[in-house]
């Protein structure tokens, strides 16, 4: 099979095919569940990954549920068949147990793979794709990374904590 230069270019700037609307469906199908379930993210006790298919049809579809790095055709076979939801499945990482209201600087879901822009382009800073409650977005560069992560483990830690007070 003989491949032209615009099928190189764009397999090398978007390994995992572009993804335009990933991140936006994400955002508004988390947002819809929130209404409908007294502004609660979606949440599981079989884990995150079973938290986020409880967003498949209504709410997101499997392409956005792969993550912009995912595999959307076994997400697509996961969530028809019941299987198995994963790290190999989807590219997102998410932390349940957090509602709309909660600081809206608080992440509870970002790309796995460093390096990815919104619409699945490869990046120069080599970030993480960090997903807000407030619906911003933004890439937090790799050098930058460790501090949030354990920011944001902070914050997390100091909802719930205020929550279990209540």
């Amino acid at each position: 099979m003989l491949l032209t230069l615009p099928t190189v270019l764009i397999r090398c700037f978007y390994p995992y095919g572009r993804r335009p609307s990933t991140v936006a469906g994400m955002i508004t199908g988390m947002d819809a569940f929130a209404l409908s379930h007294n502004g609660w993210l979606p949440k599981s006790d079989f884990g995150p990954y079973e938290a986020l298919r409880q967003l498949y049809a209504s709410n997101c579809t499997a392409l956005e549920l792969a993550g912009i790095t995912g595999n959307a055709a076994l997400m697509e076979k996961a969530l028809t068949t019941g299987g198995v939801i994963d790290s190999n499945v989807t590219s997102w990482v998410y932390i349940q147990g957090f509602k709309s209201d909660d600081p809206q600087n608080l992440c509870v879901l970002w790309e796995s793979r460093p390096g990815f822009s919104t619409d699945g382009r490869r990046t120069l800073s080599h970030g993480h794709l960090a997903i807000f409650l407030s619906g911003c977005w933004t890439n937090i560069p790799s050098s930058h990374w460790d501090t949030f992560v354990e920011a944001q483990a902070n914050l997390r830690a100091n909802v719930l904590a205020k929550r279990a007070v209540r």
